[in-house]
């Protein structure tokens, strides 16, 4: 059964693709626990969630440590209206709703213009004095793209330095202001505090700038009434088991690891459940990249025992 050959709308109106290994993209852990570098032939994960936690799921996770300036980029321009940006890649994906101050947005975006800038490798290495034949600038009296470089990555109180190959860029214009790139003019820079650090240029390439122009939707005004109308479309009730299945699924519940097969195939109850995942539901929609087919494996939202689940399932392909 093709799990992804289905695209489900939920009733906000908002279209997921299907779910596979969903939380890579949610960034929660993927349930495929055990030692680094193993892979279980079988796995099955359950945790009760909220409707809010089920929002947050099958979301954009713009919450994320790495995607810090992905949120910041959409504070702004939820606060502002509009916001424009400059970058060399897409800043912040466009049409995948996401969860801010309880609401569920969509950012969108237009690109207003593009030009050739180059990117530049730049090693900073902490110095305990000037030599005789280097040539030094205070950091002050740097150019203002120059500062603002160092600004951005935090170098503007001073160091110590120890970093290598940093990408920054530069459009064409600002290259005919620094002082930095293409070719330090200046071998060495002084902070206030005493920082001294020996700047070069590692490498360089061209590439584009472009200047994007980002709006914002709201498409809930609640993530949990969100949360809810995903729920009432997507899930479905795990009843008649038998004693074995029963049991295969409070491990889900009650393990750490959920319940795994390791090694051999997995038991019959255990494919008898599988199949009646697959068969009674429609795998949970969450925003993912990977288009490829699957099996059975994926995300689905589970009402058992009174309690709503969210619920992992791994399949290995060799075992389908």
């Amino acid at each position: 059964m093709n799990r992804r050959a289905l695209l489900a709308s939920i009733s906000s109106g908002v279209a997921f693709s299907l779910a596979g290994c969903t939380s890579a993209q949610s960034g929660e852990n993927t349930g495929n626990g055990g030692d680094v570098g193993t892979s279980p032939v079988a796995d099955l994960e359950m945790t009760a969630v909220s409707d809010t936690e089920i929002a947050r799921q099958v979301t954009y996770r713009i919450d994320l440590e790495h995607r810090t300036s992905e949120r910041e980029l959409a504070a702004d321009v939820i606060s502002n209206g509009s916001q424009t940006v400059t970058a060399t890649n897409v800043p912040a994906p466009e049409n995948r709703p996401f969860i801010y101050n309880e609401s569920v947005y969509e950012l969108s975006y237009e690109v207003l213009d593009a030009e050739s800038a180059t990117t530049f490798r730049l090693t900073l290495s902490t110095a305990e004095s000037t030599g005789e034949d280097e040539e030094s600038i205070r950091y002050q009296n740097l150019p203002t793209v120059d500062k603002e470089v160092l600004e951005r990555f935090g170098w503007d109180d001073g160091g110590p330095f120890e970093v290598e190959g940093v990408e920054t860029v530069y459009s064409d214009d600002e290259i005919a202001g620094s002082v930095l790139v293409a070719s330090p003019e200046y071998e060495i820079i002084e902070w206030s505090d005493g920082t001294i650090a020996r700047v070069t240029v590692e490498d360089s390439s061209g590439t584009e700038q472009h200047t994007y122009e980002y709006t914002s939707k709201q498409v809930h005004e609640s993530a949990a009434e969100f949360g809810r109308s995903v729920r009432e479309d997507h899930a479905f009730v795990l009843a008649e088991l038998s004693e074995e299945q029963a049991s295969i699924v409070s491990t889900a519940i009650e393990q750490d690891q959920g319940y795994r097969v390791d090694e051999g195939d997995p038991s019959e109850a255990f494919s008898q459940l599988v199949d009646l995942l697959a068969r009674e539901s429609e795998a949970t929609p969450v925003y993912e990249d990977d288009d490829s087919d699957s099996s059975v494996s994926g995300s689905y939202i589970v009402r058992y025992d009174g309690e709503v689940y969210w619920t992992e399932l791994f399949v290995s392909e060799s075992d389908n």
